[in-house]
Order: structure tokens, then C-alpha cells, then sequence
């Protein structure tokens, strides 16, 4: 059985697939479509968040098994756009492991009310060789640095490397590699998809 990811997932290779501003607003309100179907139709098995300080979640799991081993967790859900707002994000994620629970692979796509499109973020794991290369600068900085942040000192840490990633997501989005947007036939191939995935008891 070929991984149906691959019939509707391909890699990104620096070429950008230009969307009308019509087909990318057909596949934003397929998507919000889909994710609203998938918590109706498992309306008492959706998790929901109830936080005081940070915004809520509504969110499912569902898995399917593909014939070479493998497990692909898919979950589906909301995400409020600010604490207590009745604005919502639209999410889905597909994450796949191997036999042996290794992760291989995840295809993250958001919606963002206030925008016209949905956006797929591809990650993969790091090679051996890039795991142990940031494992030993984390270890020759933790030792160089051995003393106690302050809460200030952790909060400027913390926004320096989000605007470092902001900034990385948006270079990836203009090279055409990563963070671009979908048309309505891969939100199609999700539904297609899901409807063959069972729910994670």
C-alpha cells in the first residue's frame, strides 16, 4: 500500500505554485469545512481546554495504520485567537511513525481567520549528525553559561529566538520551500483521508 500521503503531499522544491486569491478562499473554506465536520462528528470525544491565562483548545485524535507498519496520528481542532475570544484558528496535523514508534514525519496546516489561505508546515527529524551537533553546542553553552537566568533575561531569550523563528518561516516561505499555501485538492485528499483514519481511544 503506497502512503497516501505521498499521493497528495509533495516535497517543496524551491518552486512556488501561484494560487488565485479565488482558490486559495475555495480551500480556506474546505478546510474550515473539514476540521468543524471532524469535531461535529466526534462531538463527545473532543477535548476541550479550559484555561484562565492562555487561549483555549477544541481538538480530536484520530490514527490510521497503513500496511507497512507505520501509524499516522492525525488531529483536527480550534485554537482561539486571544484569551476568551470567540474568534478561531482552524488546525489539522498529521504526524507519522514507523514500526517502531520512530517519528518520521509531520504536515502541520492552519487557518487564520483575517487571512485567505491555509498553510502547510512540512518537519522532518534532524539527521544523526545534525542532533549531535546541537546536543554539543547546547552542552558547551549550558557549561559556559552556568549560572540562573532571570525571568527578565529568559523573557528577552525567548523573544529573540521567536522573531528568529518568524523570520526563518518567512525566508523558507519566499524560497518556496516550506509555510506556503494549499489549493482545494489537497484539503479534498485530507477529507479523503480522514474518513478512513478511527478514532484514538
Amino acid at each position: 500500500m503506497i502512503n497516501p500521503l505521498d499521493s497528495f503531499i509533495k516535497p517543496r522544491t524551491g518552486t512556488i505554485d501561484e494560487l488565485s486569491t479565488d482558490e486559495r478562499e475555495l480551500a480556506a473554506t474546505e478546510f474550515c469545512t473539514l476540521v468543524d465536520d471532524i469535531l461535529l462528528g466526534y462531538a463527545d470525544k473532543v477535548a476541550v481546554s479550559h484555561y484562565t491565562t492562555i487561549p483555549n483548545t477544541s481538538w480530536v485524535g484520530l490514527r490510521q495504520l497503513l500496511n507497512n507498519g507505520s501509524t499516522l496520528h492525525i488531529f483536527a481542532g480550534t485554537n482561539e485567537i486571544g484569551l476568551g475570544s470567540s474568534v478561531h484558528e482552524r488546525r489539522l496535523s498529521i504526524r507519522e511513525y514507523d514500526e517502531q514508534v520512530q517519528f518520521q514525519r509531520q504536515h502541520y496546516y492552519k487557518f487564520t481567520p483575517g487571512s485567505s489561505e491555509v498553510v502547510r508546515t512540512d518537519n522532518f527529524p534532524l539527521s544523526p549528525e545534525e542532533s549531535a551537533l546541537r546536543s554539543k553546542n547546547y552542552l558547551k553553552q549550558d557549561t559556559e553559561k552556568a549560572q540562573v537566568m532571570s525571568l527578565g533575561e529568559i523573557a528577552a531569550a525567548a523573544a529573540k529566538i521567536h522573531e528568529q523563528v518568524l523570520a526563518n518561516t518567512e525566508l523558507d516561505r519566499q524560497m518556496g520551500f516550506n509555510h506556503l499555501p494549499v489549493d482545494v485538492n489537497e484539503v479534498d485528499a485530507l477529507r479523503v483521508l480522514v474518513s478512513s483514519a478511527e478514532l484514538i481511544n
